[in-house]
């Protein structure tokens, strides 16, 4: 085997090599590097003989040491081809394809045979269709190993439904028993991260346009005992059912592409969800702490909170980051791991990236090429595009993804759950909402610390099983005062929301003397508080 590095113009021979690392033979070559485009084999007659005759057997070309192994079932395959249908102009559509392969697979969406701006996921939401967005849409999947072009799925994109339109379906989520709060509770995303424990409650309907029947086929032949489909009826102008999930330690690391065929005498469409258990070790990685706002204002606490030598050049976009904690006892590579918005990949973590056991790593805005962060923990400037990790002000998603593209956590925002003082972290225990980082602790921003400052590696305080009995006492002025009973060594915080689902702001922490008052939420307002400790 030979390789030739045309950047360095540097030439590496090897014999009967099984990895990279195999002792080999290396040569420089003088000559200025040069971009090659083709290549050929030819008989030797620089001496006037030739060389005879030249076999060849098994030739391999290649860009990488490790596409040039790569056994044949490591190239991409493609599982599930994407459905055409047709869609009511102004509405939802959705597009998914699955695939198999060495990971990281990358994906990418054509439109008539262009690449689609963003689509680089293995779902295709167009959230408000119009007529311009019909045509055929392909995805080409692809690795290290290869890459393979789907079917192509016809887009018709209508004005109004006519009579004799393929069904329509509708669908809600809803997520119960969360493990790690920061989720949206009830929402239309296709696919989801459970942990062992959590309920999932998918509620579909299936209708006609001109309310003649629709049937529906859900998909059940590798649905674990963990799940199960509810259809009262399967025939009708309008079907409904629900699809429920509590998976057990038991589908750690199991995947389930989920499918409900409906069909009408117009045609048919397949509506598809992905469900990823992640596995123990992948349960132990926590967004903990975001900051989507950084303040422009030299002045503020907060500013610079990546602490560079030379302050950004474009703090609103360079200073954005997001915290990533290894809670657990294992070390864990992330390597092919991504960060994405809601728009597309924002960050992929190249080799190595290794997360240790109860380490932070810090993923930032950017520049990659000038004024680093000056962190006690590895961080990493976002990588893909130059628009940074793109968080908007006024709401968004992150989603952390595996190397092969399965969901582990997403955090959904919306303005409301944001500070104009500094970061949002985890408070206060990483299975908690986000609150204010400049009402967790001292400092308005802990990129690569706990909320308290300290490191992730110093031991974490200790927590209460139970704070006890709380009393509260309604006073003359309308403010409520609660007490409880003081532990000597604790410190205790107090938690609200306006729902008993959440999400839970801290609104006061530090509390030592087992008592706090709140201020009046006014008349006809309701306003549920925790007692925690820390």
């Amino acid at each position: 085997m030979c390789r030739y590095e045309v950047a360095t113009a540097r030439s590496t021979l090897w014999v009967n090599p099984t990895q990279e690392g195999d002792p080999g033979v290396m040569a420089g070559d003088d000559g200025t590097p040069i971009a090659v485009h083709a290549f050929a084999l030819r008989q030797s007659l620089s001496s006037g003989n030739s060389m005879g005759t030249l076999t060849v057997d098994d030739l391999r070309v290649a860009t990488s040491f490790a596409e040039l192994f790569a056994p044949p079932g490591d190239v991409p395959s493609i599982t599930r081809q994407p459905q055409s249908l047709t869609a009511v102009a102004g509405t939802e559509v959705i597009l998914s394809v699955a695939a198999t392969g060495r990971a990281p697979l990358q994906y990418q969406w054509l439109r008539n045979q262009e690449a689609v701006p963003g689509a680089t996921d293995a779902t295709l939401v167009l959230t408000t269709v119009r007529p311009e967005d019909a045509g055929a849409y392909q995805v080409v999947v692809s690795n290290d190993s290869g890459s393979i072009t789907s079917a192509a799925a016809q887009l018709t994109v209508t004005d109004t439904p006519p009579v004799g339109e393929p069904p329509l379906v509708s669908f809600t989520h809803v997520l119960e028993g969360l493990r790690r709060s920061g989720d949206q509770a009830t929402n239309t995303f296709t696919e989801h991260s459970l942990r062992p424990g959590e309920q999932l409650t998918l509620s579909v309907t299936a209708t006609d346009p001109a309310g003649v029947a629709v049937s529906v086929e859900p998909v059940t032949h590798s649905l674990p005992p963990s799940a199960h489909w509810d259809f009262a009826t399967t025939t009708g102008p309008s079907v409904a059912g629900t699809f429920t999930m509590v998976p057990t330690s038991a589908d750690a690391g199991q995947l389930l592409d989920l499918e409900l065929r409906v069909a009408n005498q117009a045609g048919a469409r397949t509506v598809s969800w992905r469900i990823y258990v992640p596995t123990p070790a992948e349960q132990s990685i926590v967004i903990a702490e975001y900051l989507a706002n950084p303040t422009v204002a030299v002045d503020a606490p907060h500013y610079n909170p990546l602490r560079r030598e030379t302050p950004a050049t474009n703090p609103s976009q360079h200073d954005e980051y997001i915290e990533l904690v290894n809670h657990g006892a294992s070390d864990l590579s992330l390597e092919g791991w991504t960060l994405s918005d809601a728009v597309q990949v924002r960050h992929r973590f190249p080799a190595p990236t290794l997360l240790s056991a109860g380490h932070a790593l810090v993923v930032y805005g950017g520049p990659r090429d000038a004024s680093p962060p000056q962190l006690d923990v590895e961080a990493q400037a976002a990588s893909e595009g130059s628009a940074g990790l793109a968080l908007n002000n006024t709401g968004d998603q992150i989603l952390l993804r595996n190397a092969l593209g399965y969901l582990i956590e997403r955090v959904v925002y919306t303005t409301t759950q944001m500070s104009s003082q500094g970061s949002m972290s985890r408070h206060p225990t990483l299975s908690d909402g986000f609150a204010p980082q400049a009402t967790a602790g001292t400092e308005p921003v802990t990129p690569g610390r706990r909320p308290d400052g300290q490191p992730w590696s110093e031991p974490v305080p200790p927590v209460l099983d139970a704070v006890g009995l709380v009393n509260c006492r309604l006073n003359r002025d309308g403010t409520l005062t609660f007490t409880w009973p003081r532990v000597a060594g604790h410190s205790y915080s107090v938690l609200s929301s306006p729902t008993l689902d959440g999400p839970w702001l801290a609104v006061a922490t530090g509390l030592t003397q087992g008592e706090w008052t709140a201020p009046s939420s006014g008349e006809g307002q309701t306003c549920f508080y925790r007692v925690r400790s820390p």
